[in-house]
């Protein structure tokens, strides 16, 4: 990635544990807009220490094993998909208001939104 646009930590907790296991960015490689999740191995091995769950299923629409550890997206990744309003909503202007955004975009509102799914997954943007 050239440029990166907006950043944030990748959290996932249970209980009063948290743990940073990467982050998630928008940015640019050359003109395109690229979406990168770069996860530390180390971080991800002590979560799944501490989770009933495997590579496969940890992260939520990512496949860890098959993915690797650094995946390049050519669009917002299903992660953020999952956590944000469907931009075909016919109230998706009052939403994006709503979050002080001039216009719908749905990397910010994921960023805005703390990436909350009702899950142990979180982010929390990078300044």
């Amino acid at each position: 990635m050239n440029k990166i646009l907006q950043s944030a930590n990748l959290i996932w907790t249970k209980g009063t544990t948290s743990i940073v296991v990467g982050t998630i960015s928008r940015g640019l490689q050359g003109k395109k807009t690229v979406y990168v999740l770069d996860l530390d191995e180390e971080q991800v091995d002590k979560v799944l220490e501490l989770d009933e769950s495997n590579l496969h299923t940890l992260i939520p629409g990512v496949d860890i094993v098959e993915d690797g550890y650094y995946i390049e997206y050519q669009l917002p990744p299903y992660l953020v998909e999952m956590r944000v309003p469907d931009r075909r909503r016919t109230d998706i202007n009052e939403i994006a208001e709503k979050a002080g955004m001039e216009y719908y975009d749905e990397f910010t509102f994921f960023l805005y939104n703390n990436g909350y799914a009702g899950d142990e997954w979180s982010v929390e943007e990078i300044l």
